[in-house]
């Protein structure tokens, strides 16, 4: 599970496997390409959390188009 809080120009960034560790965690630009760098190397198909306000249409699309539920 990703979890994402998208606000002003940084954001927060958890990943959880599915035994609820904590895989990596930590700010990033809030943008299509902090998203991304942040997310890099991480496989597809998971399931993504977000808290976002004004920002979730064009996340929850991103996150779509690279396989991410």
């Amino acid at each position: 599970m990703r979890a994402w809080t998208l606000r002003g120009r940084h954001s927060y960034l958890a990943v959880v496997d599915e035994r609820g560790r904590t895989v990596r965690q930590g700010r990033a630009e809030s943008s299509p390409e902090g998203l991304l760098a942040a997310l890099a190397g991480l496989s597809g198909g998971l399931k993504v959390a977000l808290e976002a306000t004004r920002a979730w249409e064009w996340a929850m699309g991103l996150l779509s188009d690279q396989g991410w539920r």
